[in-house]
């Protein structure tokens, strides 16, 4: 056994010559035992605090990990549908392209189109006009042969009239005269 954890005071006192007792002896070393074993349970003491403060961490590490575990799933998830949407979005930006160009395509179809059916429509106006005034003109002529021919009918009746009333007194003249004649032959 060796006397390092006696108090140096004491130590003093056996070098000087003076007795001490074995019982001071003893109370010295029960107390230099008592403080190491205090101390010894201050340090386990604390090693159970950070034993316990360990566990804890472990706790919280291992539940972190296991968060960031969902995380990262949850993250791979997020980057498929984010994948998924993008490729839709080409798809979709395709689509709007083609349809972009038929639809170009078509307006031009539709737009050469309505140029030659309104090319088509004016000439058509042009030619109606043209015939609208054909068919005033042939009306206005007909109106004027129609009047010509009732001219010429009441001119022919009339004629026709003078003509019956010549022939009438003719007959009269040619009865009279016959008349006459067979009285004279008679």
């Amino acid at each position: 056994m060796t006397y390092d954890h006696i108090n140096p005071t004491r130590c003093n006192f056996l070098m000087s010559g003076c007795v001490i007792s074995v019982s001071d002896v003893f109370v010295v070393l029960m107390m230099c035992e008592q403080q190491k074993i205090d101390k010894r349970v201050t340090e386990m003491s604390e090693c159970s605090e950070l034993k316990l403060k360990g566990k804890k961490l472990f706790k919280e590490v291992n539940d972190a990990g296991q968060a960031l575990q969902t995380s990262e799933q949850k993250i791979q998830e997020l980057a498929t549908e984010m994948k998924r949407s993008k490729a839709d979005t080409s798809r979709v930006a395709q689509k709007l392209f083609t349809l972009q160009e038929q639809f170009t395509a078509k307006h031009k179809q539709v737009s050469t189109a309505l140029a030659a059916t309104e090319a088509d429509r004016a000439a058509l106006l042009r030619e109606k006009e043209k015939d609208h005034k054909k068919t005033e003109e042939n009306e206005a002529l007909i109106q004027q042969k129609k009047n010509e021919m009732a001219r010429m009918e009441k001119s022919h009746r009339d004629e026709l009239n003078s003509l019956k009333d010549t022939y009438q007194e003719f007959c009269s003249g040619l009865r009279s005269y016959h008349e006459k004649l067979l009285e004279a032959m008679g």
